[in-house]
């Protein structure tokens, strides 16, 4: 029982960091899409720290959730909505880094001189786009995570 309070622990802590990338990623789109210019404060701040911290957030979190999974015996010994989680959080994972590529790449063009408003824009509002799916995606394996047991 130790071992699964362990992984527990872990797991919240690694689904914090991976939530606290995404929040940086979708910060930075909103201060881009205000000022996309090289003068803009969040061009200048931004070290694209946030896709190293969101990969590493998502793979502890699998790799402890996969952990309590068979400690709790296999795909078999969880409920449904475990399963439904774990193909929901392996979306997110994938937009993330989908929206994070995108960011360093909206990140170069304007630091490259790029930064025409039309052009930038319609990309930006593409990674918005995918901000706000992972932030439903989340909310929707929070949801399946605190009511497993009532709904499975």
């Amino acid at each position: 029982m130790t071992m699964l309070l362990g992984l527990r622990f872990l797991h919240y802590l690694s689904m914090a960091i991976w939530l606290s990338a995404a929040l940086q990623v979708t910060f930075q789109l909103r201060a881009l899409s205000k000022d996309p210019s090289g003068d803009n404060p969040a061009v200048k701040a931004s070290t694209g720290s946030a896709g190293p911290l969101g990969h590493i957030g998502a793979v502890g979190s699998l790799a402890t959730g996969l952990g309590m999974i068979f400690s709790l015996g296999g795909m078999a010994g969880v409920p449904w909505p475990v399963h439904v989680s774990l193909t929901l959080a392996l979306g997110m994972w994938l937009l993330l880094g989908l929206a994070e590529r995108g960011l360093s790449s909206v990140h170069a063009a304007i630091t490259a001189g790029q930064s025409d408003r039309e052009t930038l824009s319609g990309r930006l509002r593409n990674y918005r786009l995918m901000t706000i799916a992972f932030h439903v995606l989340w909310t929707l394996v929070l949801l399946l995570m605190v009511l497993r047991n009532a709904i499975g």
